[in-house]
């Protein structure tokens, strides 16, 4: 009788045995099979069912690391290509605006202003659309460029509008220091212009440096 249960036993560890082996060989042939197909986030699923199997099999912990590699490599490349195709066309705007309007913000009179104030709008509403989306992504940084560049350059727009004729008050001290602080308190139209203009090509500058290295 001993010997009967003895067998039994010996049978049903076989019979387990195999069944364990056979669903490890499974989850990793379909592993093998979906990173021939480049689905590496399929075939993470596989090797994390084989390794539940087999924990410690160097096979699978190797094809689990090769996965996991080529599933963020191919996540990078999926969002940039994602940045270029949301913020290029953003970013081509910008710059024929820039090119247009020149170096000096000076000679853009209040009728070109007023046309130009619409389209400035909608862009920032575009980007707005956009940022929550990729504030904690890679490109947080360049979109922030953007951003600002976007900004400046309507605040500027608004500045000419207005067109607030205001001198700059020294009161007796034409240090460069208090002529500076002066100019950042007032109110001119040409002197805010100036300056976020200025902001505005500073900004996609740096931009245009980080875009540059992504094409």
């Amino acid at each position: 009788m001993l010997k009967s249960v003895s067998v039994y036993l010996l049978l049903f560890l076989l019979c387990t045995s195999c069944t364990l082996f056979d669903e490890y060989e499974q989850s990793m042939e379909q592993a093998r099979n979906a990173m021939k197909s480049s689905d590496y986030a399929k075939a993470l699923e596989s090797l994390n069912v084989a390794l539940i199997e087999q924990p410690n099999n160097a096979d699978a912990v190797s094809l689990k690391k090769m996965a996991e590699e080529n599933l963020a490599k191919q996540q990078e490349e999926i969002e940039h290509d994602k940045f270029l195709e949301v913020f290029t066309p953003i970013y081509e705007k910008l710059s024929s605006w820039r090119g247009s309007i020149g170096e000096e913000i000076e000679f853009l009179t209040i009728t070109e202003a007023e046309i130009l104030l619409p389209q400035v709008e909608k862009l920032q509403n575009e980007i707005e659309a956009n940022i929550r989306e990729w504030q904690s992504s890679s490109y947080s940084i360049e979109i922030g460029y953007l951003d600002s560049a976007t900004e400046s350059l309507y605040l500027c727009i608004i500045a000419i509008i207005e067109n607030i004729s205001e001198p700059v008050e020294l009161n007796g001290d034409h240090s460069r220091s208090n002529v500076i602080k002066q100019m950042l308190r007032s109110n001119d139209f040409k002197i805010r212009a100036d300056f976020l203009y200025t902001d505005f090509k500073s900004s996609m500058n740096r931009f245009e440096e980080l875009y540059n290295k992504h094409k």
